[in-house]
């Protein structure tokens, strides 16, 4: 097999001729998101549809637990407010 001289990569046999050029840059623009997992965490996920299902649930799980911990913020800071109204009037009632 003979090489072409501009590229040493290239063989002559190869025909670009009828090929677009930029058929599919859009597509490359959107992105892709390529990551190897290790291959004892491989063994877990046959395909890429059992790794996206338990990311989805992951992801589940996290945004849950952010919602909770944002629920508890907010309650403990109406709870201290209420505490702080109720003390203020207790001073004031225990000091007449």
């Amino acid at each position: 097999m003979k090489k072409m001289q501009k590229d040493p990569d290239m063989l002559e046999e190869y025909d670009f001729s009828n090929g677009i050029q930029g058929k599919y840059a859009e597509k490359f623009e959107e992105g892709t998101n390529v990551v190897v997992i290790d291959p004892d965490v491989a063994k877990f996920f046959p395909d890429h549809d059992s790794v996206n299902q338990a990311l989805r649930s992951l992801a589940k799980i996290i945004k849950s637990q952010k919602n909770h911990q944002a629920d508890c913020h907010y309650a403990a800071l109406h709870y201290s407010s209420l505490w702080r109204r109720y003390v203020k009037k207790t001073k004031i009632k225990n000091q007449i």
